[in-house]
């Protein structure tokens, strides 16, 4: 209210204003009007353009997804669209465009973050409805499964978002290829695990591969890449891909008693023609050349290239947990020389080293780092993801709350889910038993007791789990007895998944305890590396 205003004379009113994000692009008009007893009403207008910040961006992943034809597993992808923008993004849509031909993947539940699902065909063909997205991001989960009728080849499915604001000549677009191949079922003289000598061997470090009937058909000693002849130590070993080929190599580490050096054995060929040769160029001393307690290794793609990278844990002491990236296989060094991550796995006022394993269990792209506890404490299994800081996504704690003999550490697919599953062992005094839980959800899938009938059955004891008939699952589980195993059984013991029936594998007087073996991961194709 301006009340008298003389002849001759105005008065002005500053007014500030602000634009809220929910604001819709275009031309505003503001109108003001005077009005007096004696004149008026008189109305002037100014006319605001308002410009939209809204950006989006969308993502699917993982971005090469590995699967085999009627393997019956429940696949998962995740699209997330992001608006990277200060201002509300209207009416956005996505749009899915399945690979042809129709049925040869075929589409499972929805599980969107916000909004609705339409435009279904029977092509596999879909819209997600997203509606109004202010600044952030939102999530589709899509599941889907690979009839047994699906061809070998690759599909590549696409993703593109858009929006009120978005320009219809460069909408934001993802892709993803799902690679399909024939089940894989290992021959006779097809290595299917590694085993290793673990601690308290009283004999040099051997390494040796078997096929699924037991068969030793690749041996590794100082004669051919295994340390020196001096060394009497243990050796812990693990397999992946880490060249980026498709094909698992070995990687090895040692036990107490020399400089905890990780050393490689690439492999070359296939199947029964795979040979194992030690390469120098990716010896690794993940906590430098005065440490000499041992080292346990595994392989996990922690940054999501395609290529496994090099994952370590002190075997006693502090327990520090060390991943190193990998990278081009032509280089002179492949391993990087300063860590991806470095952590430890348990707090300070724990010592008693770790176990560790990898996999990708979040469906990123990219491996989580498994971590377990020797003995001295409390059984307790944690994840990290080590995309950004190590932090703790999920702790699993195996056995009873009395049980403080220390885990073993393995992984592979158990349900009939896409995500590889944890299997924890029982260390010393554990009865031998066997505990798998779910990569996806952290839930207890199994508890075995299928090694028990081992004599030092409160051995530590080390598993393998193995895909013999191509399904896509861990159909035989193997163990052996590590640590204060010497004097028992000899061997490796088979637990028939469907059957739960254990038996020997083999009773080979050469694999005499304690011993450790891991699982070799069967060969990919070419085209699925990523680029």
């Amino acid at each position: 209210t301006i009340g008298t205003l003389a002849a001759g004379t105005s008065k002005v009113l500053n007014v500030t204003y602000s634009v809220g994000a929910g604001v819709t692009a275009g031309v505003k008009t503001n109108s003001a009007t005077v009005t007096s007893s004696t004149d008026g009403p008189h109305t002037a207008t100014a006319n605001v353009t308002v410009a939209t910040a809204a950006k989006l961006e969308i993502t699917k992943t993982p971005d090469i997804q590995l699967v085999t034809a009627g393997d019956g597993i429940v696949y998962t992808y995740l699209i997330t669209v992001t608006n990277t923008g200060s201002s509300d993004a209207h009416n956005v849509s996505v749009v899915d465009t399945w690979p042809g031909p129709a049925g040869s993947l075929v589409q499972g539940a929805f599980a969107p973050s916000q909004g609705s699902i339409t435009n279904q065909d029977a092509a596999g063909n879909f819209t997600w409805l997203v509606g109004t997205l202010p600044s952030g991001k939102a999530t589709l989960t899509v599941n889907y499964t690979v009839p047994a009728t699906t061809p070998t080849q690759t599909f590549t499915n696409t993703v593109v978002a858009s929006s009120d604001e978005t320009d219809p000549n460069n909408k934001p677009t993802a892709s993803a290829v799902t690679e399909v191949s024939n089940p894989i079922i290992p021959t006779a003289g097809e290595g299917v695990a590694v085993l290793g000598t673990d601690d308290g061997c009283p004999v040099p470090p051997v390494v040796r591969v078997v096929d699924k009937f037991g068969t030793i058909v690749s041996f590794f000693d100082s004669t051919n890449g295994l340390y020196e002849p001096g060394f009497k130590g243990s050796v812990r070993v693990t397999s992946g891909d880490i060249t980026g080929d498709g094909i698992a190599d070995i990687i090895v580490a040692p036990g107490r008693g020399r400089v905890g050096q990780i050393r490689a054995f690439i492999a070359s060929g296939t199947g029964v023609s795979t040979v194992y040769t030690y390469d120098s160029r990716y010896d690794t001393l993940p906590f430098g050349a005065t440490w000499r307690s041992g080292v346990e290794v595994a392989v996990g793609d922690v940054n999501g290239d395609g290529i496994g990278d090099i994952i370590a844990g002190q075997s006693r002491g502090a327990g520090l947990v060390r991943a190193f990236l990998v990278g081009d296989p032509s280089s002179p060094d492949p391993v990087a020389n300063t860590p991806y991550r470095s952590f430890r796995g348990y707090p300070p006022t724990y010592a008693g080293g770790v176990m560790v394993a990898s996999a990708d269990l979040t469906g990123d792209g990219k491996a989580e780092i498994i971590v377990g506890n020797n003995a001295g404490m409390r059984s307790k299994v944690r994840v990290f993801d080590v995309t950004g800081t190590p932090t703790v996504i999920r702790t699993i704690l195996p056995f009873t709350s009395k049980y403080r003999g220390g885990v073993t550490l393995s992984v592979g697919r158990y349900d009939g889910d896409s995500v590889n599953d944890i299997f924890i062992g029982a260390g010393v005094l554990g009865q031998s038993n066997v505990e798998i839980y779910s990569g996806a959800t952290g839930a207890q899938l199994a508890r075995l007791t299928a090694f028990s009938s081992f004599t030092k059955s409160n051995a530590r004891t080390f598993t393998a789990g193995v895909d013999l008939t191509g399904g896509g699952q861990v159909d035989t589980l193997y163990g052996v007895k590590g640590l204060n195993g010497s004097g028992g059984a000899k061997g490796v013991r088979q637990y028939n998944v469907a059957t739960q029936v254990t038996s020997p594998l083999t009773s080979d007087p050469a694999l005499a305890p304690p011993l450790r073996i891991a699982p070799i991961p069967r060969p990919v194709l070419q085209a699925a590396r990523r680029r």
